[in-house]
């Protein structure tokens, strides 16, 4: 069966990952984060993964949009450790990540979460 794990750009999970990661590093317990504002901010750039699974049409399903889409990549972050701040993932090409990290500054100085996630990959 088509699972929406076997659809997911690697870049999905590496920033799912990483952002367990960042959490362990800063000693936070993800659990003690659910429910509260905690703004994720993602940069992205490149879909290559969808574009290699272009090739092979067999592989692609009705999965495949939410696997490979950068909204759906920092909302999944908030979707997994349960944060109700800001779910942003946006493509300025080389700035992605410094954009994602002006705009995370502005989220806490504006009181619309109160820790930030930021991250970039590609």
């Amino acid at each position: 069966p088509v699972t929406e794990a076997t659809n997911m750009d690697p870049q999905h999970r590496l920033l799912l990952q990483e952002t367990y990661h960042a959490l362990e590093d800063a000693c936070i317990v993800p659990e003690t984060l659910q429910g509260k504002r905690v703004g994720v901010f993602v940069g992205m750039m490149n879909q290559d993964y969808l574009q290699a699974s272009m090739q092979s049409p067999d592989s692609l399903s009705a999965l495949t949009p939410l696997g490979n889409s950068m909204g759906v990549a920092a909302g999944r972050i908030s979707h997994y450790f349960d944060f109700n701040g800001p779910s942003i993932g946006l493509d300025t090409n080389c700035s992605s990540s410094l954009v994602a990290l002006d705009l995370a500054k502005t989220s806490l100085q504006n009181y619309e979460c109160d820790l930030a996630i930021v991250g970039g990959v590609n």
